[in-house]
């Protein structure tokens, strides 16, 4: 069957809804993410590879005989001739990263790790095969021209051999916890044409990369001031906050009038309001959300913040905060012990928020100086795989395909 027909077919058997587009965004949002640092994703591909046991995945390969799969040119990146069993190697370290790196979420993003990635839908147009393909692609193009250019720079990998015996040490323990041999494990994990040898050039080619990535990582490093600099710009993206927080809901439903809504969200602001003067007053915050819950108030407090209660948020973040009361948590003139209420309508509630302290992580100028430099190393190798033109040879890399008839609409 043809990948056309068997778009078709698969498309015929699912309809897409609400969640399954909310999903498709959602997946959408996390594959930009990943692509988002070349650095750690060359890093990450050599580990999951090297610790991780074999899994039920189906290799996607076409059946060809062993010397076109090892000496055929696949496809061509720049001036770069690629094999099917050096495409493989490839295909399988995105998948197997893929996998382990979103794992949790497979369910929920309609990927059954018992089938094929190419019989599975991705979207209206492509398979699950279609993505790991692309992704595929993207990861030779950046490791060409990495290559290219860390040669061409006289970049020198000091401890290629050392770092190349430990992959290999890594795969002959992980074949034994496995229960198969060495040879089994490689063609369980890059496709049935793969052999130590014959892998061993593009694993050197991913070991080399990793480190010269490192290198330009530390050529990028920006300086202390244009640390501080952007810390200053995007301090709500870095300071965490601690703080108690109550949800006083107004009793509404669906079929509820303005008029009974309005009511019930004046009586939700009154108990908040209440609760707020409470507080000022002197009595214990933490003690208050359980009477408010109509729990027994004859409850030993061990300090005057539990961070156990549910109630007390500790080490907060801006991006995953309530936006009702979230700038008032994040002004800079906050102080301990300031209280307010904020009025929820989409949610119909009413929170009542007391401050604790805001805090400046110790690690974040280097999470900050890692973040521009991998920026930088992004940037830097865009600027390098823009020529490098990838030609489909054996016709087999259908997402191309749907970007040209994209393109000619």
């Amino acid at each position: 069957m043809s990948k056309t027909n068997k778009q078709e077919e698969l498309n015929a058997d699912k309809v897409m809804t609400k969640y399954d587009r909310k999903m498709q965004e959602r997946k959408e949002k996390e594959a930009k993410d990943k692509k988002e640092n070349v650095v750690s994703k060359i890093t990450a591909i050599i580990v999951a590879v090297v610790v991780v046991a074999v899994i039920a995945i189906a290799i996607i390969v076409t059946v060809k005989n062993k010397k076109e799969a090892v000496e055929g040119t696949f496809m061509t990146v720049g001036e770069h001739e690629i094999s099917n069993v050096e495409y493989d190697y490839y295909y399988n370290l995105m998948l197997t990263d893929y996998l382990n790196t979103y794992s949790s979420f497979l369910p929920y993003m309609g990927y059954d790790t018992s089938k094929s990635p190419d019989m599975q839908l991705y979207d209206e147009q492509r398979t699950w095969g279609d993505i790991i393909d692309e992704m595929t692609v993207e990861q030779i193009k950046e490791t060409k021209a990495l290559i290219d250019d860390g040669k061409a720079a006289g970049f020198v990998y000091e401890t290629e051999d050392a770092d190349y015996q430990a992959f290999a040490d890594g795969f002959v323990e992980q074949a034994a916890l496995s229960g198969i041999t060495v040879d089994e494990y490689y063609k369980t994990s890059f496709g049935e044409h793969a052999t130590q040898a014959n892998l061993e050039p593009f694993v050197r080619e991913t070991l080399y990369v990793s480190a010269y990535a490192n290198k330009l990582l530390a050529d990028f490093a920006p300086t202390e001031e244009e640390v501080q600099a952007y810390y200053e710009e995007n301090k709500n993206d870095y300071d965490t906050v601690s703080y108690n927080v109550y949800a006083f809901l107004a009793d509404v439903t669906d079929e509820s009038t303005e008029d009974e809504v309005v009511a019930a969200m004046a009586d939700a602001e009154a108990k908040a309001l209440e609760m707020k003067a409470r507080v000022e007053a002197g009595e214990n915050f933490l003690v208050l959300c359980k009477e408010y819950d109509g729990e027994p108030l004859d409850v030993e407090v061990e300090s005057e913040e539990p961070v156990t209660n549910e109630n007390a948020i500790r080490g907060g973040t801006y991006s995953v905060m309530t936006p009702a009361y979230a700038d008032w948590v994040y002004d800079d003139a906050r102080v301990e012990g300031d209280i307010e209420t904020f009025k929820d309508e989409e949610n119909d509630r009413y929170y009542i928020v007391e401050f604790v302290e805001k805090k400046y992580p110790e690690d974040t100028n280097v999470t900050i100086s890692n973040q521009l430099a991998s920026e930088e190393v992004l940037r830097y190798n865009a600027s390098l795989t823009e020529n490098y033109e990838v030609v489909d040879v054996a016709g087999e890399l259908y997402y191309l395909t749907i970007e040209d008839e994209t393109t000619a609409e």
